[in-house]
């Protein structure tokens, strides 16, 4: 039986992590001249995980990872997270690098998933959230 890590007890000390995620959810960041894609990875144990690939790696990667796949990636960099903005608990980011191996895999669960929703979606008006008057409740 093929052994997989954890994305909780991955770090940056160790670099022959051998992962099966579920792309849960993958979006294109253009921040300040640095363009990028950042994913939303999810073990069958529930925990999550950011990764990044950076402009240099968009098209050899970007079609390989769609929302929904479930794949095998080894071969890949681990990154401290100092972002004041955090995406997921885990502080480690999974950074593509031109060795990354991409795999597919059958769905192995689907049990701890939210479905959300696509940012396409948003963007082409669809309204996620609602504001929504509590009113003036002494409770809150």
């Amino acid at each position: 039986m093929v052994h997989f890590d954890r994305l909780r007890d991955i770090h940056s000390w160790r670099n022959d992590w051998k992962i099966c995620v579920k792309v849960l959810q993958k979006w294109r960041k253009i921040d300040e001249g640095e363009d990028t894609v950042e994913i939303i990875f999810l073990d069958v144990f529930g925990d999550k995980m950011h990764g990044t690939i950076s402009n240099d790696l968009f098209l050899q990667l970007n079609n390989k990872l769609q929302e929904n796949d479930w794949k095998i990636v080894y071969n890949f960099s681990i990154i401290r997270k100092t972002s004041p903005i955090k995406i997921v608990d885990n502080s480690y980011c999974i950074a593509f690098i031109e060795e990354t191996i991409l795999d597919d895999s059958e769905p192995l669960s689907s049990n701890h998933f939210i479905n959300y929703l696509s940012f396409d979606r948003v963007f082409d008006s669809f309204h996620a959230v609602r504001n929504v008057c509590l009113g003036n409740n002494s409770e809150f």
